[in-house]
């Protein structure tokens, strides 16, 4: 429940950076904040670091760092394929680091793991991630969650969910699975 409701905030932010056209490009960990606040039981989540981030204006893309096609930004180990291969990105990128994050929050490591970025990167473009339930057996993971996340992990961006919004409700939906498994 924890995880999930990390990953809801997230999204939250990210809903608001993708009304206005950006696009983040480098979602992970350390640019996701914990902060205590006055009169909150629970950490709010921030998400932080948007320097590497794209704007989109129609067809128009503002780039602060003016890459090139086939350019790669961004952390391998949270990248989506399309990001690892250069190509051209959209929200559907974040939503696939957002599904990294959250299966790494559930099974306590990221989904492609190894010394080599490159060989990280690679595994994002061509390998499916192992089943929750395989990657931490021992963890009260539903089905309905696991298949949640592996939606967001979908090599194909027509395959994720298409908007924040989206994986939000998704989320939502399989609340009581969660509640039911942690029982």
């Amino acid at each position: 429940r924890t995880a999930v409701g990390f990953a809801k905030e997230i999204l939250a932010s990210l809903s608001e950076a993708h009304e206005k056209g950006i696009i983040h490009r480098d979602l992970k960990p350390d640019n996701i904040y914990l902060a205590r606040v006055e009169g909150r039981e629970a950490p709010v989540v921030k998400v932080l670091d948007f320097g590497i981030a794209k704007v989109i204006q129609g067809d128009r893309q503002i780039d602060q760092l003016e890459t090139q096609a086939g350019t790669v930004f961004g952390t391998p180990r949270y990248m989506s394929p399309e990001q690892a291969q250069g190509k051209k990105l959209d929200l559907r990128s974040d939503l696939y680091a957002v599904g990294v994050l959250l299966y790494q929050m559930l099974a306590g490591h990221a989904p492609f793991i190894d010394d080599d970025a490159v060989v990280v990167m690679a595994k994002h473009i061509k390998e499916k991630p192992q089943a929750l339930h395989t990657a931490a057996p021992t963890r009260p993971i539903p089905g309905s969650l696991e298949r949640a996340v592996l939606k967001a992990l979908e090599k194909d961006p027509t395959g994720r969910y298409s908007t924040s919004d989206e994986f939000t409700k998704r989320l939502d939906s399989v609340l009581p699975d969660v509640d039911v498994a942690t029982r």
